[in-house]
């Protein structure tokens, strides 16, 4: 039986330095076989990026006939959101033109269940993920949630008017339909990746997670959850040293 060929990557930076130990374990604890891995670094200077290719080929030599690359973009930007779009797409461009079946949007600073591949194949979806914890606004207070937002009624569904959820929402474990999804985990087909680009939009602060979402309500693609499916998430409190200006 052939296995799909899924694509693991992400967007990143030497800013993310502090999680990349962890990333690389948790990826070599992946027990889904049939995967590449592609991650893109647009640091200013190539350093982070070898560094990342040296633990990459320690990888390939557990993975035998699996690849483990680097692309090396440069400081693209000044803008952050710019270059994390900018990278996401040249990912995006490597599963279309190489031919994965999916392409696993994997962050670097999350750490997955090592059957989370496996998992969300079974589901069938175009678009499915599991779910981890993000700093959201909330009544005007940046509290840790589920980086998940939901239509509470088919009013607010017509309306598109989505609302974040609580922790009690991922109980009991379940698959669910969801607003929007962060991109720090989720598993997409080639066929929905054919359909969307990953973008921003002028003068709005969102970052690509929730424009990918919009777009693909707009071609009528559903997004999916499974609340059992929590991944750990490393905060960078880096990123507080950021003029606004500058994301």
């Amino acid at each position: 039986m052939n296995q799909p060929r899924v694509l693991i990557g992400c967007p990143t930076a030497v800013i993310k330095a502090n999680a990349l130990i962890a990333y690389v374990k948790g990826l070599e604890a992946l027990t889904y076989p049939n995967v590449d891995i592609v991650i893109e670094d647009n640091s200013p200077t190539p350093e982070y990026a070898q560094h990342i290719l040296a633990l990459g080929k320690r990888w390939e030599e557990t993975h035998p006939g699996h690849t483990f690359r680097v692309i090396h973009s440069g400081h693209t930007s000044p803008r952050v959101r710019e270059r994390i779009v900018q990278g996401r797409n040249k990912l995006r461009e490597v599963a279309l033109k190489e031919k994965y079946d999916y392409f696993f949007s994997l962050e670097q600073d999350i750490i997955p269940p090592p059957d989370v591949i496996e998992k969300l194949l079974g589901y069938k979806k175009e678009v499915v993920g599991g779910v981890y914890y993000n700093k959201v606004n909330l009544g005007g207070k940046m509290l840790k949630s589920p980086l998940l937002m939901v239509y509470p009624n088919e009013e607010s569904k017509k309306s598109r008017t989505a609302e974040w959820v609580g922790f009690t929402f991922l109980f009991p474990s379940r698959l669910v339909e969801v607003a929007s999804i962060g991109l720090g985990c989720v598993l997409i087909s080639r066929a929905a990746l054919e359909k969307v680009k990953f973008r921003i939009a002028a003068g709005d602060p969102a970052f690509d997670d929730m424009h990918f979402s919009i777009d693909m309500a707009k071609e009528n693609i559903p997004l999916y959850a499974d609340t059992g499916l929590l991944c750990g998430h490393a905060y960078n409190e880096a990123f507080k040293g950021i003029p606004d200006d500058q994301f």
